[in-house]
């Protein structure tokens, strides 16, 4: 069976940073340290490059904080940092060379200490791309 091009991942299927383990609330708030704010999903991908669509919308505090969207397989990782800019519907993309069969992780994390701000994520998509792996 063929995996759907590209393939939703729902807010559900990610955990919640500040409580490992535990599914992804519909809001984050932002407030404290810079980390990790959302995990997951741990979605099986064969080698080649994958586009990583991360969905999220943000309040007008948050939208000037720095971010960092990371997609992970095995040791390898992509980091993509972005700021908003602007409160609302924003997405931020990375392409990720896989070079053998595991597990794709996608990482939002909040990379400074902040005072105030909500972040909701929408969901991400996966899609593969040329078959080339680096």
């Amino acid at each position: 069976m063929t995996a759907p091009s590209p393939l939703p991942l729902a807010r559900e299927r990610f955990f919640h940073g500040d409580a490992p383990g535990q599914p992804c609330p519909e809001t984050l708030d932002l407030t404290g340290l810079g980390r990790i704010l959302v995990y997951g999903p741990y979605e099986p991908v064969t080698p080649g490059l994958w586009t990583a669509t991360l969905r999220l919308e943000v309040c007008a505090d948050g939208a000037t904080r720095p971010f960092q969207f990371d997609v992970v397989t095995g040791a390898d990782v992509t980091e993509t940092r972005f700021r908003p800019g602007r409160p609302g519907a924003f997405q931020v993309q990375a392409r990720h060379a896989v070079d053998a069969d595991g597990l794709m992780e996608l990482r939002l994390w909040v990379m400074k200490p902040t005072f105030h701000g909500e972040l909701r994520l929408l969901g991400a998509t996966l899609e593969r791309g040329d078959s080339e792996a680096r």
